[in-house]
């Protein structure tokens, strides 16, 4: 057991083929080695040599393969497991913060890095670029691959500093604009990335991580990091004017969105450590330059250090909370007894659940977009609210969705308004339902205090006193709520038009929300709880307003508190509310992460994300 901490502090050791390894491969392969030198490894390989070879040795296996002509020297990159950078936490790491990750795939394997490293280098001759033409690719062992290739002649920019040539940057931006003019996003597009030659010729290497067929946003994030790159070696003034002169002025307009440390390799973020003013002044030099207005950055990160500070404190509610609320032994017996095939039910009413949803999401757009990538797109907006708060993920997927669907920015917000609008009617229902169900049944239900009422009502209106009061305030509110009540009521508007719709629009929501306490229902018989469905909903429904108030995402730590509290006020053992509660949210709430995973990748490869 102490082993793994302690490769955990020092490292693993390199269990990567040695020298005679990669020897013995490329010998297989008819390249006749007579002398191998280790060199300096770039980022994405393992060990990088510099192989002597006998000229006219053969390019490939078997008889009849061509020959080497004249080649004395070639490279091999060694691509191994042991390697860092393909370390499982930190792949994850990057594709769940950003959304500049190659669609490349989060583990594949070294021989498929090789395999496409290789494929990338023989796509790019034949469209023109210099590269080093790969000359074997050989498996080294179970865990490594290689990829021999011909030398690339000349000196990075980096290993040219400060000596670098105006001449230099506009050859290495013309090499950009041919290799974007063929689709493809070279991955780590930096000044160790481009050589230059003798003669003034740009030359690629470090083709691990290209992206063949490239969205736009790859293809700008190319541009950034080369632009941060070279601005770190020759300044901003001189690197800009030659991404202006390579790109034009609309291209390093375009281009600047993308200028911003979330967007770069990791790599260039590192060589930016205590320079970070560096991405500041590109784009003041470049604003200044082109004399156009200040840019928005577009938004990358897909989870913000805020979003996991929440997700922490939310957790730490719950665990501080669970304590005061029941006793774990009696909720761990609680779950020995529990009847599990009462939870059967919950695993085929959550599918039903997405469909309402999804039918209230269609039935809010009039172009209607197909039911089958609708609800695709309901579990992938479902999985991005797990982990950012107020629904924000959910919103900018569906929005997304719906201008891949042909809407407008305004339209695709129009639609969602219609659709929150909805959610909140018919929440507002039936929370005066069932509240008032409950309050004529004859069973215990936890009603708020006078007192706590009173207090309440007297801080709502003190801070609407207040913000009456204070014109700054009345200023911020009406600059926050205006726009919101704007919509709110073209929507309102809009939907009032069309009975039918309006009908369809509000019965699927509750029917949504129905189906939730139905879930809710099983959960309790299989934990052996009992309480009447008023009082349940009652509880349900009015919880998970209360809690929605809380800044973590989907309420989590304050929808739990709620709910145990709730359930043990209306006579529920807290030793069976607590567990069912936590099971409830797990298959109701958490279950979606998987199967939305898959539907993001689904509606990413059919370009309606």
């Amino acid at each position: 057991p102490r082993l793994p901490a302690a490769l955990l502090v020092v490292g693993s050791p390199d269990l990567s083929p040695g020298g005679h390894d990669v020897v013995a491969a490329l010998r297989r392969h008819g390249l006749r080695v007579t002398a191998l030198t280790e060199r300096p490894a770039p980022p994405g390989v393992t060990h990088s040599y510099l192989a002597r070879t006998i000229a006219g040795s053969a390019a490939g296996a078997g008889e009849g393969a061509p020959p080497v002509a004249g080649t004395a020297l070639i490279e091999v990159d060694l691509h191994s497991e042991s390697d860092r950078d393909r370390d499982v936490v930190a792949r994850l790491y990057q594709r769940a913060r950003t959304r500049t990750v190659t669609r490349a795939g989060t583990f594949g394997s070294v021989e498929r890095v090789a395999e496409r490293t290789a494929f990338v280098s023989l796509w790019l001759d034949r469209l023109g670029l210099r590269v080093g033409r790969p000359l074997a690719v050989a498996h080294v062992g179970q865990d490594a691959a290689l990829v021999a290739h011909e030398p690339v002649p000349g000196l990075t920019l980096s290993e040219r500093g400060e000596d670098v040539s105006d001449d230099a940057l506009a050859s290495a931006w013309r090499a950009l604009t041919a290799l974007h003019d063929g689709r493809v996003a070279h991955g780590s597009l930096d000044t160790d990335a481009v050589v230059v030659d003798d003669d003034g010729n740009a030359w690629l290497e470090r083709l691990h991580a290209a992206e063949l067929d490239a969205p736009e946003g790859l293809l700008l994030v190319d541009r950034a990091n080369l632009l941060v790159s070279t601005t770190l070696a020759v300044g901003a003034e001189r690197a800009v004017a030659a991404c202006r002169d390579g790109l034009g002025v609309d291209g390093l307009v375009a281009t600047l969105p993308y200028v911003q440390i979330p967007a770069l390799p990791l790599t260039t973020r590192l060589r930016l450590r205590r320079r970070e003013n560096v991405v500041g002044a590109i784009r003041s030099q470049a604003e200044a330059l082109t004399g156009a207005e200040k840019v928005e950055l577009v938004r990358l990160a897909r989870v913000q250090l805020s979003t996991l500070l929440m997700l922490a404190g939310g957790l730490l509610a719950l665990v501080v909370l669970l304590p005061q609320l029941t006793n774990f032994t009696d909720s761990a017996k609680a779950i020995g007894d529990a009847d599990w095939p009462w939870l059967l039910p919950v695993l085929v009413i959550m599918p039903l659940w997405y469909v309402a949803t999804t039918i209230t999401f269609r039935a809010a757009t009039p172009l209607r977009p197909p039911f089958g990538l609708s609800y695709l797109n309901q579990l992938a907006a479902a999985t991005l609210n797990r982990v950012t708060p107020n629904g924000i993920g959910g919103l900018g997927t569906n929005i997304r969705f719906l201008q891949r669907s042909g809407y407008d920015t305004a339209g695709a917000a129009t639609v969602m308004a219609l659709v929150s609008l909805t959610g909140g009617v018919g929440g507002a229902v039936l929370i005066g339902v069932f509240l008032t169900w409950a309050g004529q049944s004859q069973e215990t239900f936890p009603w708020p205090d006078g007192a706590v009422l009173l207090v309440v009502a007297g801080a709502v209106l003190g801070a609407i006193g207040l913000v009456v009061a204070v014109p700054a305030l009345r200023r911020l509110v009406g600059d926050k709520v205006g726009p919101i009540v704007r919509q709110a009521r073209s929507a309102i508007t809009e939907l009032l038009t069309d009975p039918r719709r309006c009908a369809t629009m509000l019965g699927s929501s509750i029917a949504g929300s129905l189906l939730q306490l139905a879930c809710l229902w099983f959960v309790l018989e299989a934990f052996g709880g009992s309480v009447s469905i008023a009082v349940m909903g009652a509880v349900l429904f009015g919880g998970k307003a209360i809690a929605g108030a809380a800044p973590t995402p989907g309420g989590l730590g304050a929808v739990e508190a709620a709910l145990i509290g709730g359930l043990s006020g209306a006579g529920v053992d807290p030793a069976v509310a607590t567990p069912a509660v936590l099971v409830f949210r797990l298959l109701t709430y958490w279950a979606v992460v998987i199967p939305g995973w898959f539907a993001l990748r689904i509606l990413r490869a059919r370009h309606a994300l």
